[in-house]
Order: C-alpha cells, then sequence, then structure tokens
C-alpha cells in the first residue's frame, strides 16, 4: 500500500484519490442533516409513546371518573 492508497470508503477500497468519499458520494452535511432527521423522527415517536400517551390515560381515567360521579348540589 503506497501513501497515495487512502481508502476511506470500505465500499471503495484503496484509492488513488486523496478524498475518495467526497468525490463519489454527497457532502457530509447531506448525511448528517439525514440522521438528524431519522433520529428526530425515533425522538417524536418515543415522546409520544412514552409522554403523551401516558398523559392522554390520565385524563381519560379522570375524565370518566367525573362524569360518573353523583351530583351534589352545592350547599347554600
Amino acid at each position: 500500500m503506497s501513501s497515495t492508497d487512502v481508502g476511506c470508503c470500505p465500499w471503495t477500497g484503496p484509492s488513488t484519490n486523496p478524498s475518495p468519499c467526497l468525490s463519489r458520494t454527497r457532502p457530509a452535511a447531506v448525511g448528517c442533516a439525514g440522521g438528524i432527521i431519522a433520529v428526530g423522527a425515533l425522538g417524536t415517536l418515543a415522546g409520544q409513546i412514552f409522554v403523551a400517551a401516558p398523559v392522554a390515560v390520565g385524563a381519560a381515567i379522570q375524565y370518566f371518573t367525573t362524569i360518573t360521579q353523583p351530583f351534589t348540589p352545592p350547599t347554600r
């Protein structure tokens, strides 16, 4: 392997191009943005499951407890 064999991309193997990853693929910022979008979507889904769903269940319990209680008129 000579000093010009960079081979930073595992799918391309050794290359004489000093930066084969950048010349054959899109810029790193595009990959980072894709990762942010994917992880952000997973975070949103996890938030809905672990935060919003228990709050909705608690609100439903409180609602049905309230509407099933007998009416007690206020005292004067």
